[in-house]
């Protein structure tokens, strides 16, 4: 007997809605169930599991690319169709993930039956990778969205992200803020992440940067390309934050603010605690470059 896949469609337009489903159960071998809000798709996630998402990126309340923790908290590696009228805007922003594919409004139905068709005939020989944090991130942005992220580290340690109309503004993780913060959680082994809408506008922060310049920036900040430095989080091994990390993660946030001067007394500080520490002498001779080129501390 020939399977029946399922198709959970979520826009908030009726007409449009509409004219989706009724187009996609045209197709042999579809089942389709089509949702106004995230909420309701999200329910749907729960008791009927879809084998394809196709999802609007802006719909009342929570916005349609929160659903992929719900795909995941409901075990689910299956493919995601955004809808956006704006991948040529958003293009470099959204992620690059396996799982993701875009499709520009307006499109002919022929298009759609086409990918639907792909994505469901042609399913991962193996299981594709998890959504990082740094994806998520992305997404809040190209929507330019308010949200908060909960993140659940494997270690236990719960962490926040807050972005106000797509700008990071708030990361927290323990007893460090801002981009200190930001800079362990993109580090981190992550066991969870939760998308909700951010409760109210935020007053005051000590964050006021877009996303995708945070990133560039703590990646130049630190050297990801060495496996000492994967190791040095103590996160990625269950441990609680010790005196290597609280220093070290005080010398990126003094990095990226440029205060070269209290960044490299940092890091210096943080080699005596780990001599020969691979992504400490990195951040040690940029900044040296940076200072003997004529850095100065608080340059903009």
């Amino acid at each position: 007997m020939k399977r029946i896949s399922h198709v959970l469609v979520v826009e908030d337009e009726p007409v449009i809605l509409r004219g989706l489903t009724r187009a996609l159960e045209l197709l042999d071998g579809v089942r389709v169930t089509g949702c106004q809000t995230a909420e309701e798709a999200a329910r749907t996630i729960g008791h009927d599991a879809p084998d394809l998402l196709i999802t609007d990126i802006n719909l009342p309340g929570r916005f349609g690319l929160s659903l992929i923790g719900d795909l995941e908290a409901a075990g689910l590696s299956i493919p995601v169709v955004v809808v956006t009228a704006f991948r040529s805007i958003y293009k470099e922003q959204i992620p690059r993930h396996e799982r993701i594919t875009v499709l520009e409004k307006p499109f002919p139905m022929e298009t759609l039956h086409g990918l639907v068709k792909e994505l469901l005939g042609q399913p991962p020989a193996e299981p594709v990778s998890p959504f990082s944090l740094t994806d998520y991130l992305q997404v809040a942005a190209l929507g330019q969205h308010s949200v908060r992220l909960r993140i659940v580290l494997q270690s236990g340690a719960i962490g926040t992200v807050d972005l106000e109309r797509g700008l990071l503004r708030h990361a927290e993780l323990e007893s460090h803020r801002g981009l200190a913060a930001l800079a362990l959680l993109l580090e981190a082994v992550l066991s969870s992440i939760t998308v909700n809408a951010l409760p109210q506008l935020l007053e005051e922060t000590e964050l006021d940067i877009p996303v995708d310049r945070a990133i560039l920036e703590l990646a130049v900040a630190r050297d990801t390309g060495t496996a000492e430095h994967a190791a040095a989080t103590a996160d990625t091994r269950g441990e609680a934050l010790g005196d290597f990390e609280t220093i070290y993660a005080r010398a990126v946030e003094a990095s990226l603010v440029r205060d070269y001067e209290t960044a490299l007394a940092l890091f210096r500080q943080a080699l005596g605690l780990r001599p020969g520490e691979g992504k400490v002498l990195h951040n040690i001779r940029r900044i040296e470059a940076i200072l003997d080129s004529g850095g100065r501390t608080g340059e903009g």
